[in-house]
């Protein structure tokens, strides 16, 4: 028996399989040998022969991929990404006729009411996973409002995966379009001349219909939020009462905060190039002659009830804001950088390093699995999303240190 697997970083790895007959035998089977075969992991498995003409198979092993849900923010665990199971020496009962043509009212349901539907298609090309048409076998009226839709699938074989209804078009309108224009364009925003319409006209953007897109007249109106076009795309009324060119930016504004952060690191860096450039306070010379093995920097003395009180109120506070145990790791820092000789020289190389391991571990998932770049890509990268909230927590005990530092310093002045 064969097994073939996509796992990757969003799919978990299967490790233990349970083959149950119709009358009860069980069989169970490791797989503990999965070995890449092009696009999947696969292995063959052999276990004590049975009889049946059923065969369930469950997995109940499971090593879980985990990752943050893009929608909610909780962690969940990954499903498993079965491909294949394929069991030698069964051959597929040939079809009574090559292709279907019927009509059955088992698998769509509005409303309560089973509605009769005609599945039309090559038999042989559904088997390879191509897809079958469905089109009703009568018409179907519904009145205006809300109404309930739901497809059956469970014990059939078929299973509907797109559904559109459509209604008779009415009489065309002779009314000529406006000749449409895309002046300039970035990543998330176009600027867009509009001309030769007479009348009111309906700008149509061919994105992913979300009320983040914002259209306005340039120097004018706001056109107000999208209005969902052909199930999927932004739509807006164009008022033109007067006729001539109209000029119409459209923004993705979710960029906006982009933006603000990309700005806010720029800052950020620059305050820490200057940070590192400006001259360093200048030490006593005893002090300065110390060996270099002591200490990156020599620095004065601190209060041990000073670093404890401070320590606590600054990793229990950071704590909160990410993890309570990030929060005890950045009171260890704290400590161990005020307390402790080559403490400051600890605390940098926990800091560097927890950074250094988040780039890593990303680069090398990616590399290996190679992860969609869509809206989710994000989420799958908890694990380094938390090296960098260790990182960011050394940055904390340094910044906290060197206030303690220059506290204590002040005072025994």
């Amino acid at each position: 028996m064969r097994f073939d697997f996509l796992i990757d970083a969003i799919h978990s790895r299967p490790t233990e399989v349970e083959l149950v007959g119709e009358s009860g035998d069980t069989r169970i089977v490791t797989l503990d040998n999965l070995t890449p075969d092009g696009d999947l992991f696969t292995q063959d498995v052999t276990f004590e022969a049975m009889t049946t003409s059923t065969l369930t198979v469950r997995f109940v092993g499971v090593d879980p991929v985990r990752s943050v849900e893009w929608y909610s923010s909780n962690v969940v665990e990954q499903p498993i990404g079965v491909a294949e199971i394929t069991i030698p020496g069964i051959n597929q009962t040939p079809f009574a006729t090559e292709t279907i043509d019927e009509c059955r009212n088992d698998l769509l349901v509005i409303d309560g009411s089973p509605v009769s539907v005609r599945i039309r298609g090559d038999l042989a090309a559904a088997t390879k996973g191509e897809p079958l048409r469905v089109e009703g076998c009568e018409p179907l009226s519904l009145s205006a409002g809300s109404h309930q839709i739901v497809t059956a699938s469970r014990g059939l074989g078929l299973a509907i995966d797109r559904l559109v209804l459509t209604s008779a078009h009415p009489d065309p309108v002779n009314v000529p379009a406006p000749s449409i224009t895309v002046t300039d364009r970035s990543r998330g925003s176009y600027e867009i001349s509009a001309s030769g319409a007479t009348d009111d006209f309906w700008l149509v953007l061919g994105e992913s219909y979300s009320e983040g897109w914002k259209a306005t007249i340039v120097g004018g109106q706001d056109l107000g939020e999208p209005v969902l076009i052909d199930g999927f795309a932004n739509g807006w009324r164009v008022s033109n009462p007067n006729g001539g060119e109209v000029q119409i930016a459209l923004e993705w504004t979710p960029n906006r905060t982009v933006r603000f952060g990309l700005w806010t690191s720029l800052v950020a860096v620059l305050a820490c190039l200057w940070l590192a450039l400006k001259p360093q306070k200048e030490y006593p010379a005893d002090r300065r002659s110390l060996p270099g093995w002591i200490d990156i920097e020599p620095k004065p003395a601190v209060a041990l009830r000073t670093t404890i009180l401070t320590g606590a109120v600054v990793g229990v506070g950071y704590g909160a804001l990410t993890r309570p145990w990030i929060g005890v790791v950045t009171i260890g820092l704290i400590l161990t950088g005020s307390l402790v000789r080559q403490g400051r020289r600890v605390v940098a190389l926990v800091g560097l390093g927890a950074l250094g391991a988040a780039g890593s571990y990303v680069v090398i998932l990616q590399t290996r699995y190679g992860a969609p770049h869509d809206g989710a890509w994000p989420s799958l990268w908890d694990r380094a999303h938390l090296l960098g909230l260790v990182a960011i927590g050394a940055l904390v005990a340094e910044w906290t240190l060197s206030w303690i530092g220059q506290h204590t310093e002040h005072n025994s002045e």
